[in-house]
């Protein structure tokens, strides 16, 4: 009857309780396992939530690998089939400019370039910092944009938040990291912790405070955002500062290479919250300044040396 309903009306009957299953919707629904029929599906039909909030990305990563591999990026034609590829090629193009704003300099200007030891080395502190701030100011921006309501406010509150509380920590970096080594990395520490403690509670407090009134919301957003960006605003200046006393033609290009990775990393989130989700890419971020601290010791040791 409903079969003949749905004929007349020129409707496709996709699933029907209690009849054989003929179609892939149909076998998700009778299916004991949907987990097990989500992994063997061509494409990603598992369910979406707040930290994957992606539904019109279907295309598993091994199916867009084996897609440019047979060199044939576009299966059914469909938008999410081109955006992988497109993701991908931008994260390719960003990488090469890095690799290229390490290299040309030292092919170009040879013996011109200072022998100092620790020069080096202290330009992937830079690149780390870039990489790191812009993965976690996505992410706080993908997180917390529904929970404010509309995108310009939201944006607006955010995004000045991060701001004022950077330039802040700017301000005040030259007072709390006097002594160029152990303050520093204290305060690289930090950041990596409280990203930490960060991804794991801010979902939580968004969901019980999502019927807070707007500034209450708006509130909670500040406290959230301003303790660790307030950190963020620090390891930058300080950097500067040591390299101007450290090698002063390498300001410049650890500018140079800063923005690059700012650049990277804005297309990194994409690709990394599509597929990881945006806790994990902000946990990545926190480990970006895991790495500056790394090169940072590297440094002090050459330098010493």
């Amino acid at each position: 009857m409903v079969g003949h309903i749905a004929a007349e009306y020129g409707m496709d009957l996709l699933h029907l309780p209690g009849a054989k299953a003929t179609n892939a919707f149909s076998e998700m629904l009778a299916s004991d396992n949907p987990k097990a029929f989500s992994r063997n599906y061509h494409y990603d039909v598992s369910p979406v939530d707040d930290d994957r909030p992606f539904f019109f990305y279907d295309v598993r990563a091994q199916d867009l690998w084996e897609d440019v591999r047979q060199s044939n990026p576009v299966s059914v034609g469909g938008m999410a089939d081109r955006i992988g590829p497109l993701l991908f090629g931008l994260l390719g193009l960003c990488a090469v400019a890095i690799l290229l704003l390490m290299v040309l300099p030292p092919l170009v200007l040879g013996g011109r370039l200072p022998k100092q030891p620790g020069g080096w080395t202290f330009l992937l502190y830079f690149v780390c910092l870039g990489f790191g701030y812009v993965l976690i100011q996505m992410v706080l921006i993908r997180k917390v944009t529904p929970f404010l309501g509309p995108p310009t406010q939201a944006l607006t509150v955010i995004v000045l938040s991060l701001l004022m509380m950077t330039a802040a920590g700017s301000y005040c970096s030259s007072r709390i990291a006097t002594d160029g080594k152990s303050r520093l990395n204290y305060v690289l520490g930090t950041i990596a912790v409280l990203i930490g403690v960060l991804a794991i509670v801010a979902v939580p407090l968004i969901r019980e405070a999502a019927t807070w009134p707007w500034l209450g919301r708006v509130a909670l957003t500040v406290a959230l955002i301003a303790p660790v960006a307030f950190f963020m605003g620090m390891p930058f200046p300080f950097g500067l500062r040591r390299l101007v006393r450290l090698q002063p033609a390498f300001v410049r290009w650890a500018w140079s290479l800063k923005v690059a990775a700012s650049v990277t990393g804005w297309v990194a989130s994409l690709v990394l919250s599509i597929y990881l989700g945006l806790r994990a890419t902000m946990l990545i971020g926190g480990v970006m300044y895991l790495l500056a601290l790394a090169a940072l010791a590297a440094t002090q040791r050459n330098t010493e040396a």
